[in-house]
């Protein structure tokens, strides 16, 4: 995949430098081609969207953890609606 990427960064920046001197992207195909090179350039893995599971806790490490912090309150000048009449 990181190939495909790379190309596809290469062929973007290509395009881009072509369209400096030319018309380039007023053709509709290259636009198009312009558009998928950039979603390929973008396009994230699967595999790096997924979180890695954490491993459970044993019953006697949780005697020691701490809880998550409360959360935290909304400061009264952002509570106010600037939209309310």
């Amino acid at each position: 995949m990181r190939f495909a990427l790379g190309g596809g960064g290469i062929a973007l920046l290509l395009m881009m430098l072509h369209s400096l001197v030319d018309f380039n992207l007023r053709i509709p195909a290259n636009a198009v081609f312009l558009a998928f090179l950039a979603a390929v350039f973008f396009h994230r893995a699967a595999a790096e969207e997924q979180v890695p599971a954490r491993r459970r806790k044993s019953s006697a490490d949780d005697e020691g953890s701490a809880k998550p912090p409360p959360p935290r309150a909304i400061p009264p000048e952002n509570q106010a609606n600037p939209f309310a009449s």
